[in-house]
Protein backbone atom coordinates (compact mmCIF):
# COMPACT_ATOMS: atom_id res chain seq x y z
CA UNK A 1 0.00 0.00 0.00
CA UNK A 2 1.52 3.12 -0.80
CA UNK A 3 1.45 6.20 1.18
CA UNK A 4 0.47 9.81 -0.70
CA UNK A 5 3.05 12.36 0.16
CA UNK A 6 3.73 15.98 -1.55
CA UNK A 7 7.11 15.91 -2.90
CA UNK A 8 9.86 19.12 -2.15
CA UNK A 9 10.43 20.96 -4.81
CA UNK A 10 13.56 19.57 -7.10
CA UNK A 11 15.46 23.01 -6.27
CA UNK A 12 14.91 22.75 -2.30
CA UNK A 13 15.27 19.32 -2.48
CA UNK A 14 19.20 19.59 -4.03
CA UNK A 15 19.70 22.21 -1.77
CA UNK A 16 19.03 20.29 1.29
CA UNK A 17 21.18 17.30 0.13
CA UNK A 18 23.66 19.82 -0.49
CA UNK A 19 24.09 21.18 2.95
CA UNK A 20 23.82 17.78 4.39
CA UNK A 21 20.21 18.34 5.88
CA UNK A 22 18.97 14.96 3.84
CA UNK A 23 20.84 11.49 3.89
CA UNK A 24 18.49 10.41 1.20
CA UNK A 25 17.45 7.35 4.05
CA UNK A 26 14.20 5.95 4.64
CA UNK A 27 13.04 7.35 8.20
CA UNK A 28 13.08 3.90 9.53
CA UNK A 29 16.68 3.25 8.63
CA UNK A 30 17.52 6.55 10.87
CA UNK A 31 15.05 5.64 13.91
CA UNK A 32 16.54 1.38 13.64
CA UNK A 33 20.47 3.06 13.84
CA UNK A 34 19.50 5.42 16.73
CA UNK A 35 17.94 2.84 18.61
CA UNK A 36 20.56 0.76 18.53
CA UNK A 37 23.07 3.19 19.59
CA UNK A 38 20.70 3.83 22.55
CA UNK A 39 19.30 0.60 23.77
CA UNK A 40 17.74 0.98 26.67
CA UNK A 41 19.35 -0.96 29.70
Amino acid sequence: MAIEFTRWPDDLAARYREKGYWADLPLTDILTRQAKMTRLR
